[in-house]
């Protein structure tokens, strides 16, 4: 009888250890895969912010240029001399602080309405390992961008070199994102710019002499 009983005790003992051991294990996998998949997921996350985000950006200034019918001649003005040769450009300020103001409004009214996107992980990546790709269903992770995420935006003037005795001048909008992604696992900030030709025109001859901002 007393032989059975210690008999038990050792496998008890034993069973314990390797709860023990098997918890041990899982804890540690489980911390690999946290570290592992928390910086690949904000990775993923931000890659398709920024594609849609570059996607709201274009549709929201050409939206914003077509409802205001804005061309060059409306945010330029173009000065002549006796000889018809262009003496000076100047910036219609009202005009463009306006359209500046509308390109902002319309991408701050798309990230409003921008819905939530999935982040797709293969456990390949997590445990470093393409053997495994295909063996175990993708990690399917809910992510959105936060509705109050800030825009800022600005409008610059150049003129570029376009051949002999040519010069283009164009218009752009510099719009500067402050982007907050929201995941499961955490939230993951960046700052995103970009630049969106507005209006441009060719000079031919000599650049102009003065150009008023």
């Amino acid at each position: 009888m007393e032989c059975t009983v210690r008999r038990q005790k050792r496998i008890g003992r034993r069973i314990l250890f390797f709860f023990v051991i098997l918890l041990c294990v899982l804890l540690m996998l489980v911390a690999y895969i946290d570290n592992k998949l928390d910086p690949l997921v904000m990775l993923l996350a931000e890659a398709q912010a920024k594609n849609r985000i570059s996607g709201i950006i274009n549709d929201a200034t050409e939206r914003a240029l077509s409802e205001e019918s804005i061309s060059y001649e409306d945010l330029v003005q173009i000065r002549y001399g006796e000889d018809g040769t262009i003496t000076s450009l100047s910036a219609d300020s009202l005009t463009m602080t306006k359209l500046r103001t509308k390109i902002t409004e319309a991408i701050l009214q798309d990230f409003r309405d921008l819905a939530g996107f999935t982040v797709v992980v293969s456990f390949s990546n997590i445990l470093d390992d393409e053997v495994i790709f295909g063996r175990f269903p993708d990690l399917q992770m809910p992510a959105s961008i936060d509705p109050a995420s800030a825009v800022e935006s600005r409008l610059k003037s150049e003129f570029l070199s376009a051949g002999i005795n040519q010069t283009l001048h164009r218009i752009t909008a510099e719009i500067t994102a402050h982007v907050c992604v929201l995941t499961l696992i955490s939230n993951l900030t960046f700052d995103m710019i970009a630049e969106v030709s507005l209006a441009e025109t060719l000079i031919v001859g000599d650049v102009p002499s003065a150009y008023f901002s």
